[in-house]
């Protein structure tokens, strides 16, 4: 179900959420995202501040630390093949116009010759949506204005490619702009040595379906996959219709874009037929069924020569009804008829009311209000089902969601210790350019439901958003899990004295950290503390 909210009353229904006690973080978001924010200064002149906040601080435009602590080093750590950013908030005693930020490449310290280009330093200026009020959509890297005493947060984002070596790296950066004096401080990231998989170990769902014909489809395409998630599928036809209403299979143009697809890491696709395959009978007359079976067997006959599905599935349908749920139950029936491996996808959780579907769906995707881990170990243990997680307007808190009020750490938890806590083996998000609803807000119910990539004003591109970066830095944490815990069951024979215990507390401390769904630790430090544990184990090795 998904809600409409009228223009003229949004405001007003911020204002009630607020007063009723929702976790709404509007005017200081450190207190309702939970997480203290850094007390770092980097520089401090006439009045006018830099300071530091993490990429999972909401940083309100007139919340400020209470203390600061001054450091002129702003220190980053990340494996080869990972991006991890900060913010840095310019805070300035008079309003500055196209301020500008700078940086050198950085230079190891030991080998002075191996760098990190600037290239791999990216900056976004953090701009505020929905009446000024939440910081989410990332501006393109130039020019930028701060405000007289109000915070300017900059995304500041690290990436380090995979043929770098291991170890420290420094440089300068300079933000400067008319009237204000020039702030410099120095950039020091630690490269660890190991690379993140340029392959993940977790699916996704993320709509649009693309095709890599279309230019903006492509720009969609890659940048999906730069931040390590997969579009729903290939959004190109194989089939058409001939004089007779026969569906009619080509699949010349369509393989050498899913070949493309598959060469840049997208390992999941939904796929599907024209009225699942009926060729327009009555739904399960014996025209239809023969129909289905029939198409579908054509279907799998493909993908099987081509080796391809296991990467495919069919999405039956989405949040079914009980009722609907028996429909689903017949159109899995045939399906399996015709590709008898071909995996289904339900947006639902498994209960005692569908059990009938539990021989059919061989990927469970509930909300993270709709299972525990007892329900995802039963299941998979049971039935040899996938599980996957969702949000849409829902779960409300204290559940994990990624609205433009939701805690920023929710999104990087989705991805990735939540995923790895709950045995999850992919994450579903309904769309990410689902730009309006109506005439109100942004996104399905005005507060950035289904809209993470924000269309340009001039139509040539997205910019992305905060909470996008954060999803895909919940994607490289569960590589790190996955690192993790492959080293524990296949170097085990290797590993140094006390390791195995070391590697074993730590997912005992990420479970306590996430013992349910909706009671959880949403601190940004001590997942941390628990990342850069695993980093010094994965180095040692």
């Amino acid at each position: 179900m998904r809600l409409a909210i009228s223009k003229k009353n949004q405001s007003t229904l911020l204002s009630i959420l607020v007063v009723a006690g929702f976790t709404l973080p509007i005017f200081g978001f450190f207190v309702a995202s939970g997480i203290s924010p850094s007390r770092q200064l980097l520089h401090s002149s006439n009045g006018t501040k830099l300071w530091v906040a993490s990429s999972a601080q909401k940083v309100g435009r007139q919340a400020v630390p209470s203390r600061y602590t001054f450091n002129d080093t702003l220190h980053v750590s990340l494996a080869r093949n990972e991006y991890e950013a900060v913010q840095v908030v310019v805070l300035p005693k008079t309003h500055v116009t196209s301020m500008s930020l700078t940086a050198s490449d950085l230079n190891h310290v030991l080998f002075p010759t191996e760098i990190i280009g600037n290239g791999n330093i990216t900056w976004n200026p953090v701009e505020y949506v929905l009446n000024d009020t939440y910081p989410d959509r990332l501006a393109l890297q130039g020019p930028f204005h701060a405000t007289e005493r109000v915070n300017t947060p900059i995304w500041f984002q690290i990436h380090a490619p995979s043929n770098v070596i291991a170890g420290t790296y420094r440089g300068t950066v300079q933000i400067n702009g008319p009237g204000f004096n020039a702030a410099n401080f120095t950039l020091e990231v630690e490269v660890w040595n190991f690379t993140l998989p340029e392959v993940g170990h977790i699916d996704s769902f993320f709509n649009p379906s693309v095709d890599p014909r279309d230019g903006d489809d492509l720009d969609i395409f890659h940048n999906m996959r730069e931040h390590r998630a997969m579009p729903a599928g290939l959004d190109m036809g194989f089939t058409t219709e001939n004089a007779t209403g026969q569906l009619e299979f080509n699949f010349t143009d369509w393989d050498v874009q899913f070949q493309y697809m598959l060469d840049r890491g997208q390992r999941a696709f939904m796929v599907g037929l024209p009225d699942r395959g009926g060729e327009g009978h009555p739904e399960f007359s014996v025209a239809y069924n023969e129909s289905a079976v029939r198409n579908y067997e054509k279907l799998y006959t493909h993908l099987e020569a081509k080796n391809w599905t296991q990467y495919c599935y069919v999405y039956q349908i989405d949040e079914p009804s009980i009722h609907e749920c028996y429909t689903v139950e017949k159109h899995c029936q045939l399906l399996h008829q015709g590709a008898p491996t071909l995996r289904t996808l339900v947006t639902a959780e498994p209960s005692e009311e569908i059990s009938f579907l539990f021989d059919d769906i061989d990927i469970w995707c509930p909300m993270p209000n709709g299972y525990d881990k007892s329900i995802v170990q039963h299941m998979k243990e049971t039935w040899e089902c996938e599980f996957w997680s969702y949000v849409c307007l829902f779960p409300k808190s204290p559940y994990a969601n990624i609205q433009a009020y939701n805690p920023a750490m929710d999104g990087r938890l989705l991805t990735g210790f939540h995923s790895w806590a709950y045995d999850l083996d992919g994450f579903l998000y309904w769309h990410t350019t689902f730009y309006y609803y109506g005439n109100f807000g942004l996104g399905f119910n005005g507060f950035l439901d289904g809209w993470l990539l924000y269309p340009q004003e001039d139509g040539t591109g997205y910019l992305n958003s905060t909470r996008w970066e954060l999803l895909r830095d919940g994607f490289e944490d569960y590589e790190y899990l996955w690192m993790l815990n492959h080293t524990l069951h296949h170097n085990a024979s290797t590993l140094p004295p006390n390791t195995e215990a070391e590697i074993e507390g730590i997912f005992d401390n990420l479970h306590a950290l996430l013992p349910d769904p909706n009671e959880f630790e949403h601190d940004y430090n001590p997942y941390m503390n628990l990342r850069e544990q695993i980093a010094q184990i994965l180095v040692g090795m």
